[in-house]
């Protein structure tokens, strides 16, 4: 693919010169657990050992850069740093949703990521996506995927967990 992507470049842009310095290659750990914690107040979880990565799309970068950040900050005022935290609140209430249903439906995977990329303003998505988002931004993200599949995992995730609380998932 990396020689099909340069050769499409070079007959899209025939008068530019390019040259390809290095290939490279990453795998994002979308959905893993956090590490288990040291016990150790020395060591400070941050990264994907803190649950900083977005489970539903693997943006971290500027979360990551955000808590160092905050942390330098904390350091040059002699004050204790903390690890970062993982993501929570509506983001991973929703994060958690989206995972559900690609999980249950992993066909949809292609058709849901396009409605967000067709439907949601770029704006709102890059917002939403980088962990700032406003209130309008969190309703553009559900008015563009499909209702049932996501209603679907919502009840599934509601039903597991108040069988978990009530105790008959123990049963």
């Amino acid at each position: 693919l990396k020689d099909e992507v340069f050769e499409a470049a070079q007959t899209y842009f025939p008068n530019k010169i390019a040259e390809v310095v290095r290939h490279e290659q990453g795998v994002i750990p979308m959905g893993l657990s956090m590490a288990p914690a040291t016990g150790d107040a020395r060591w400070v979880r941050a990264g994907t050992s803190a649950g900083a990565v977005r489970a539903s799309s693997g943006y971290a970068f500027q979360r990551i850069q955000r808590w160092a950040c905050q942390e330098a900050a904390s350091l040059l005022k002699n004050q204790p740093i903390s690890g970062q935290k993982p993501v929570a609140g509506a983001l991973g209430w929703m994060d958690r949703i989206f995972l559900e249903t690609l999980t249950r439906q992993p066909e949809l995977a292609p058709s849901l990521f396009m409605a967000l990329a067709q439907r949601v303003p770029s704006d709102r998505l890059v917002r939403f996506l980088t962990e700032q988002p406003q209130t309008l931004d969190f309703a553009a993200i559900v008015a563009a995927l499909p209702v049932k599949p996501m209603l679907k995992s919502l009840k599934l995730r509601h039903s597991s967990a108040s069988q978990t609380l009530s105790g008959k998932a123990f049963e």
